[in-house]
């Protein structure tokens, strides 16, 4: 078993962020591993040095002022294609689906556990699609967490109704039920604090709420065989 690791979902930075989850300040959040949050969208495109140095673009300007050798650099001659290569067939995408992270506010509105029909789409996009593409994935485990609003034990019971709510879902489009495992974290390992933020917790006080927004979030990890 191959088991990748989670990453997260971003507020949108429209110059160089938009692939990560940042806090209030616009500061990338990173997970207790050190690695940096990215979002459901988030492609290789997208990469930043701070979080992945090695993906990211590299300075274009390298490439304006080349060198004698580069210029006089004859490219190889890639060798004839013969018969035997000309037939051979296309080796299938086998590679694993990326893993997601969904926040629960694109899922479900404050204190609820209902599916909205914006957040059926994005399940379908992002999970559903990506199930039916990689039948390698034999495990896909749902994580869901709360934010601190409330108290500790009905929080583990919000996130519990919600990753329950999400594996209903995929069930009813098909994903076979013994592919799902559903399980809650309740308040446990908020990855933003938000105490600066004054006034009556709850989900009327909109700056905090809005603050709290990267701790309210639905994990998705795939587990491959390989």
């Amino acid at each position: 078993m191959a088991i990748l690791p989670p990453v997260g979902i971003a507020s949108a930075d429209e110059i160089t962020r938009e692939g990560y989850l940042t806090d209030s300040r616009g500061n990338v959040i990173r997970n207790s591993y050190d690695n940096c949050w990215r979002n459901g969208s988030w492609t290789p495109a997208m990469a930043i040095p701070e979080c992945d140095p090695d993906l990211a673009k590299k300075d274009s300007s390298t490439d304006k002022n080349p060198t004698n050798a580069d210029a006089t650099a004859v490219p190889p001659v890639a060798p004839p294609e013969t018969k035997e290569d000309s037939a051979s067939p296309a080796t299938p995408d086998t590679s694993p689906a990326a893993p997601i992270a969904l926040r629960v506010e694109t899922l479900f509105d404050c204190d609820k556990a209902i599916l909205s029909a914006d957040s059926k789409k994005i399940l379908d996009d992002e999970v559903v699609s990506k199930m039916m593409q990689y039948p390698q994935i034999n495990v896909l485990q749902l994580t869901a967490y709360a934010d601190r609003i409330g108290s500790a034990d009905y929080n583990l019971g919000l996130s519990l109704r919600r990753a329950n709510t999400v594996k209903a879902y995929l069930v009813s489009r098909g994903i076979e039920e013994k592919r799902l495992e559903a399980s809650a974290r309740g308040e446990a390992e908020q990855v933003i604090s938000c105490s600066e933020i004054k006034g009556k917790e709850s989900c009327a006080n909109q700056k905090l709420a809005q603050c709290l927004q990267p701790n309210r979030r639905v994990i998705i990890k795939f587990e491959a065989q390989m």
